[in-house]
């Protein structure tokens, strides 16, 4: 078989899988905005827990642990989306952001263990500022993700 025609082939099969991938909801708008469906709240949620004086383990994982599984649903659909447009750069993106990742965490992870000590508010802190970075990087980048979408 030539590469042309397996080329080919792959190219068929991939339409069978929908790939690539289409929009399996509706887009809404609001405001001449897309609205985004997506709400993580286990940051809001462990300090929730500590500002009522919930202090036990459970009180403490259990909302962490919600918010890392939107997390882990939303994030590595996030990043193929944005990879989507440079599959060139997919492998080298994926490095650097698993890099910046691990990196933020263990300094994240540091500096709450440095902090931390008779009540959880160094956890509950930590946590909801990266949740603030987050949505502050997501604002500020707005216009170039708006911008990459139109060109």
């Amino acid at each position: 078989m030539s590469v042309v025609r397996l080329s080919d082939q792959v190219r068929r099969e991939l339409t069978y899988l929908s790939y690539p991938a289409r929009d399996w909801m509706l887009p809404r708008y609001r405001r001449g905005a897309r609205v985004v469906d997506v709400l993580i709240v286990g940051a809001g949620q462990a300090g929730l827990a500590v500002a009522f004086g919930l202090t036990s383990p459970v009180s403490l994982v259990l909302p962490v642990a919600i918010y890392l599984a939107g997390l882990g649903m939303v994030l590595p659909q996030g990043i193929a989306g944005a990879m989507t447009p440079f599959p060139e750069r997919a492998g080298a993106a994926s490095s650097l952001f698993g890099f910046v990742q691990q990196s933020v965490a263990a300094v994240c992870g540091a500096a709450v263990g440095w902090f931390l000590g008779h009540d959880a508010w160094p956890l509950a802190l930590g946590v909801a500022a990266m949740g603030c970075a987050t949505l502050g990087l997501w604002l500020a980048t707005r216009g170039i993700r708006q911008a990459g979408a139109k060109g």
